[in-house]
């Protein structure tokens, strides 16, 4: 184990660590904003599956971005990033559609790609983790503490809608 490790433990599992990891990876960000950001400690393994969903997300989310800086990491990183991985690639590929969207009005065709939103909300929760540790240093163990992150799909919006505009159960007078 190395010196910098002795007397830490990893954030995301509670092991010894065995490196330090970028809490937000680098690779979502273009090489002039990567400065500064927080690291904390991490085990081989936790480091691997978060790495993997890393890998995973920067290469597809910026085929969608609508951010500034979404078109220069699609046209200088994601071609990089999928050509080191052969299988996503071919996935993407596979499995892409043309489907007719509604956009002002009219049907226009648009072209979709398969997206594991599971991966979206395992990396938040390691990067939820990451931030507790890293601003408040506080470790927060899964297995006794929830964290969740996640998306909402049409379901869950209308069921998000239909509790925000019922009424609150009224409070009961003592």
């Amino acid at each position: 184990m190395s010196k910098r490790h002795v007397g830490k433990i990893c954030v995301y599992c509670g092991t010894p660590p065995a490196t330090m990891d970028h809490v937000l990876a680098r690779e979502f960000l273009p090489i002039s904003r990567r400065d500064n950001l927080p690291k904390v400690p991490a085990c081989g393994a936790c480091n691997g599956v978060k790495s993997g969903h890393e890998h995973y997300l920067t290469a597809v989310l910026p085929l969608a971005g609508n951010h500034r800086d979404a078109l220069g990491v699609l046209s200088t990183m994601v071609e990089p990033r999928l050509a080191k991985n052969a299988k996503l690639k071919a996935q993407l590929a596979s499995e892409q559609r043309q489907e007719l969207i509604l956009k002002n009005g009219m049907l226009v065709p648009s072209m979709t790609l398969p997206f594991d939103a599971t991966r979206v909300d395992e990396l938040f929760k390691f990067i939820t983790q990451g931030l507790l540790f890293h601003h408040f240093g506080a470790i927060l163990d899964r297995k006794k503490h929830g964290v969740w992150a996640g998306f909402l799909n049409r379901q869950g919006e209308e069921m998000h809608r239909q509790l925000l505009a019922t009424p609150a159960p009224a409070s009961p007078t003592i």
